[in-house]
């Protein structure tokens, strides 16, 4: 594209040259010059003395003071030694920490899930309800209970450990004892009583030994003595020497 003609060089909207004279033209007698990339260097030498020329073209490069500072690669700041062990000390320290606690958490995790699971046994186990002579034994919670003739001509209900030979004395038992029934964790002795009655003992683990009592809490018994007892349900059944049977409420 040539240059423009005068006719088509861009005009003011609604400003007439021919009466203000603002775009009268100039000779060359005048001395104006157009600056260009390649004259320049000779117009303004103030505004080029931070250039330099760059190879064969016309490339031209900041120099001296005007040239911005970037850090090279090659100057680049190495890591610290020291800094960098320390690095690796905190990190080390930072692992073990968390192993410690993952173990720490893992037993006590196992410990609770072990404790669970046996809740969870007991509570899912059917209720403990079993009987015997007054010769046998039942055994609860690791503890074999059985009865025992003292010395005096008593008797005495005793327990010990399983595989021990021997054993404790829990509760004395005043008459002659006719069974021995487990209910529940309760240790249910029917007796006959030298006086010509009978009544039922009972001994809970932890809690003692009592009478076993009807629902106005009286103990239950009754005359005669006792020809045969025998657990059903949660009832024991109580026969006398007459025949009689008295149902007697363990719950």
């Amino acid at each position: 594209m040539g240059p423009l003609d005068e006719q088509e060089a861009p005009r003011p909207i609604g400003v007439d040259p021919a009466q203000t004279g603002a775009f009268a033209r100039i000779d060359a007698s005048q001395g104006a010059t157009v600056e260009t990339r390649d004259n320049i260097g000779k117009i303004s030498p103030d505004s080029t003395a931070s250039w330099s020329r760059t190879g064969l073209g016309a490339e031209m490069r900041l120099r001296g003071a005007r040239r911005p500072r970037v850090a090279s690669r090659s100057h680049a700041k190495e890591p610290d030694p020291h800094t960098l062990v320390d690095q690796l000390k905190e990190r080390w320290f930072i692992v073990v920490a968390a192993l410690i606690v993952l173990g720490i958490s893992f037993v006590l995790l196992r410990g609770c899930i072990e404790s669970a699971n046996k809740v969870s046994e007991q509570v899912g186990q059917p209720p403990q309800q079993t009987q015997t002579s007054a010769e046998g034994s039942v055994t609860y919670q690791g503890t074999v209970f059985s009865i025992s003739k003292q010395d005096d001509g008593t008797y005495a209900l005793v327990g010990r450990r399983e595989n021990s030979a021997s054993g404790d004395a829990y509760m004395q038992i005043p008459g002659k004892p006719a069974q021995l029934v487990l209910y529940n964790g309760t240790i249910i002795i029917p007796e006959s009583r030298d006086e010509g009655t009978w009544d039922v003992l009972a001994y809970t683990v932890g809690s003692g030994s009592s009478p076993v009592v009807d629902e106005d809490g009286n103990p239950v018994g009754g005359p005669g003595s006792i020809a045969k007892a025998e657990l059903k349900g949660s009832s024991l059944l109580v026969t006398d020497d007459a025949g009689k049977v008295t149902t007697v409420s363990l719950e």
